[in-house]
Formats: C-alpha cells, structure tokens, sequence
C-alpha cells in the first residue's frame, strides 16, 4: 500500500492550526470528507456501463465556529488572510476559486431552507495533483457536514419527508403499490437519521450524514451502493442512458454522493438482472480481489496514454489499451491469468464491450480490496463478518442486496 501523506486526524490538526492562527482561539467544531477518485470512468454511461469510485486516504477538513454577526470568514492555506462575505449576499463579492463549491453548497442550502447566522472557519487540504478534479466533491460534503455540526440539525419524518417523496414521485414511474413501498421506506431511512434521496433531485441530502455508520442507497432507475470496510469505499452507480442528460455536473455528483457514507437508511430497491448475478455468482468464489487489484495498478498507467474525455474514440483507444494491457499481464504473470479473464469477462459482460465504453482513471494505489454491490448476495456470510469486525457489533448496518436490504 502507498497511502496519503495525511490522515485524517493530521489534516483536521492542520485545519485547527489554521484557525487558531486567523481567529486566535481553538475551534469548537471540525469535519473531514475523503477524496474519491473514479476506477472506471463515468464515460460508460452512455453506454449503460458502471461506474464504480473508490475513496482514497486524502482528505479536505474544516474547522468552524458558529458566529451571530452575519459573516462568513474562511480561512485557507494559500491566502494570508481570511475571506469575508455577508450570509445575505454571497453572490454580491467574487470568491476564490478554490471556495466556489463551498459558497454554492450554502446557497443551495438557503433556498432548501437551512439558514444560519454566520461562521468562521478555515479549510485545509492535501491533494495531489492526480486527483484534484476529486477535491471538489470533497469539499461540498465537508461544507454539509460543517452547517449540520453548526446547526445541530434533527430530522423528523413530518417535516423533511414529504418534498423527498414527492422527488422520489415526480422522478420514477412508479405504481401505486410501489409508490407507497418508496414512501414507507424513505420514512423509515429518516426516523433512522438518514435523508434518502432520488439522486436526480440533488446531492444535498448528505446535509444529514451520522458518522461512524453505514449507507446503501438505490433507486427503482438507479442504484447507488456503499460499502466501506477498512481503507475503502466504493461506489456502483448504474444510469440508463436515457437519464444522462439530467446528470450536467454528474462528476461531482459521483464524488459528493459517494465520499459520505455515513447515512444509516434503507434501501430503495432497483432488481437486477438474473444472467448477471449468475454471471458474478460463477466467477465471485474464485476471485482473488489483491490480486485483481495488483493488476488494475498496473493498468492504472494506461490511463496517462488518453486523455478522459467524453468522445467515443477517447473510450474506444483507452478501452483497446485495457485489454492489450490485461493480456499481456496474463502473459508475463500466469498467476494473474485466471483472475483476469474473468474480471474482464465480468466487466465486458456488465459495462458493454470493453472498446465501447470503459475509461480508467488515475488510480491511486491504496486499496486492499473491492466489495462490487451485486456480489453481496452470494458473499454474504463472509461480507457480514468483515463489516462487524471492522464496525463493531453495536452499529446498525444495512447492505443491499437484489433481494432486498438486510441487516447485518
């Protein structure tokens, strides 16, 4: 493993320092959101692909203090003096690059409802530069977290629920019958803490995020798994060609959504396909997850031979480069073969022929493992230890499965 240069309790240290140094005292309240980086890139989509992201040990952390006067003051590593801006005018001066996403999460946030007095805080980060598109995303949850910790917010199903649901309505084509299971379910995720969402209606829910917990999230059109064991999370997001046109910033959508898993909820469910647990159910006992892992390492490298851009001959050179690359592993390594012949049968099989669609990012190699969502049914039993231990027996876990939300 070759893991960041900063933890998280360092980089929420430096966020504090930082504090200290502008407003002279100790901050009452600190935050950290992961970075997440994409495995394979969200240019599948239009071809009905996955995508899958992992979050990787770098971190944007924010310290912060509640203030009555009106003000936001943030501080930051590459300013010598702090930012101000007036709560009731945050479009009336030009801010820093580096804070726009923070400024839009809080307007955001005032026009769904959730005002506040002000703040101080001071925000510090330590990205390197391959994943500096991933930043964003992680600085938006690290806002959400910041409001709600300065809010002390609760949830009540008889006030949050019914625009949710009514999102959840407008979106799916849904029946009666299912309509009123969504509705049962999103309540219940909300008497839980957690704020369940349609993702095509916004990523702010994660306003509400409890630490220390859990979250699988899907939809009846889109699946959105959690799944977080040590060192890592991964995200499957499964879009209908059809949907991408509602998804204009579906980048950071991906890393916002993904880099909080700490909603305790259940999950609404979208079926999977029987051929393609069958699929996964023929290949999963064999695979050796350090292994496949090694080899996507390696392949991490074609990545720097394309540019990741949104054209199908970007994905079709990039997609020729992943099989080239994977065979010539098996060639020179036959330790890799039979794994890699079926994690490329797997990925051909659900993401669509490989020259068609699958991007690779630049992955940051600090993973042990990757847990995909559809394959928790047939390792279930193993799944469910490994979250206990690394959870503890006390924390209420939920998974989703194709047959339904269980809890560990």
């Amino acid at each position: 493993m070759f893991p960041g240069k900063t933890s998280e309790t360092e980089i929420i240290k430096q966020a504090t320092s930082l504090f200290q140094r502008h407003f002279k005292y100790t901050p009452p309240h600190t935050v950290a959101a992961p970075v997440s980086i994409p495995l394979f890139g969200i240019e599948t989509l239009p071809a009905g692909g996955l995508v899958a992201c992992a979050v990787v040990n770098y971190y944007v952390a924010i310290a912060a203090d509640p203030t009555p006067d009106g003000k936001v003051r943030i501080a930051f590593s590459y300013s010598d003096e702090p930012f101000t801006a007036y709560v009731d005018a945050l479009y009336s001066e030009p801010w820093p690059a580096g804070l726009i996403p923070l400024r839009e999460t809080l307007i955001t946030l005032q026009k769904r409802g959730i005002h506040f007095t002000g703040f101080k805080a001071a925000v510090a980060e330590e990205i390197p530069h391959p994943i500096k598109q991933a930043r964003d995303g992680a600085l938006i949850v690290a806002t959400l977290l910041m409001v709600r910790r300065l809010r002390r917010l609760a949830l009540t199903p008889c006030r949050k629920a019914k625009p949710i649901l009514d999102d959840l309505n407008r979106a799916l084509p849904l029946t009666y019958e299912e309509r009123i299971n969504v509705s049962e379910l999103a309540g219940e995720a909300i008497k839980h803490g957690g704020l369940t969402c349609h993702p095509l209606a916004t990523v702010k829910p994660l306003l509400y995020a409890k630490p220390s917990t859990l979250v699988v999230l899907d939809t009846i059109d889109q699946a959105i798994e959690y799944i977080q064991i040590p060192g890592v999370l991964l995200l499957l997001a499964w879009c209908e060609s059809s949907e991408l046109e509602f998804f204009p910033d579906l980048d950071l959508f991906n890393h916002a959504y993904l880099n909080v898993a700490r909603l305790t909820g259940h999950s609404l469910l979208r079926k999977s396909e029987p051929h393609q647990l069958a699929q996964y159910k023929a290949y999963l006992n064999q695979m050796d997850y350090a292994l496949c892992l090694h080899t996507l390492f390696e392949i991490r490298r074609i990545a720097a031979l394309c540019r990741l851009a949104d054209q199908p001959e970007a994905a079709f050179t990039v997609g020729r480069l992943f099989t080239a690359r994977t065979q010539e592993l098996s060639s020179t390594a036959p330790k890799f073969a039979p794994y890699l012949t079926q994690l490329l049968d797997s990925i051909s099989r659900i993401s669509g022929i490989l020259g068609a669609g699958v991007l690779l990012g630049t992955i940051m190699p600090t993973l042990t493992c990757i847990v995909e969502a559809h394959m928790i049914e047939t390792c279930y039993d193993s799944l469910s230890k490994v979250l206990k231990e690394s959870w503890g027996k006390n924390r209420e876990i939920w998974v989703s499965t194709p047959i339904g939300a269980l809890k560990v």
